[in-house]
């Protein structure tokens, strides 16, 4: 009986390990490889048009970007939605000269929540944001209501490697159950 219970055991961690694994984000899926503005870029007073592209995105999912300021305070983004493949768009309120941070989560077409965060300069002297695939989608005006961090965009959502892992816990903590009665029921049969 012990041995039953130890293999038992050793198949529920296998299968709790090859779930976790499946959820690990694969490194290559959903990387930025472009903006306007991008990392680093200067553009100018008023840019209004937010333009990513990353390598490989499920349209399915949620694309997500929020911004803060110069001073730190967070700035409206309007909802975020998906232009050409690849390409996720966002309208901002006319950006003020200075250092903007943006931060932006994305669903790979892996399945995996993708999250990165970049800064980039508005100035008198920048240039023209380019709008791209962006240009032609009808994007949501933003509203004070707005200016919210990722975390409060997604609230209510949990990564996919944490729904793995709990569906891993019940399926070990019923299957440790199963052989607990079987055992009891060995040990005292009824009469």
């Amino acid at each position: 009986m012990r041995r039953l219970l130890l293999r038992s055991f050793a198949l529920l961690a296998t299968i709790l390990t090859a779930c976790t694994l499946a959820a690990v984000p694969a490194s290559a899926h959903g990387d930025l490889v472009d903006g306007s503005p991008g990392p680093g870029d200067d553009v100018a007073v008023g840019t209004t048009v937010l333009r990513l592209e990353f390598t490989a995105l499920d349209t399915g999912g949620t694309p997500l970007v929020a911004m803060r300021g110069p001073s730190g305070d967070l700035l409206p983004v309007g909802e975020a939605t998906y232009g050409e493949k690849g390409t996720v768009c966002a309208l901002a309120a006319p950006l003020e000269a200075g250092v903007h941070e943006l931060t932006y989560s994305v669903i790979s077409d892996d399945g995996d929540r993708q999250t990165g965060t970049y800064s980039f300069e508005v100035s008198e002297t920048g240039a023209p944001s380019d709008p791209g695939a962006c240009a032609s989608p009808a994007l949501e005006e933003p509203g004070p209501e707005d200016a919210q961090t990722i975390e409060q965009k997604s609230s209510g959502t949990l990564p996919t490697g944490v729904l793995y892992g709990l569906g891993g816990l019940a399926v070990l903590v019923g299957g440790l159950l199963v052989l607990r009665i079987r055992s009891d029921r060995r040990r005292h049969p009824a009469a």
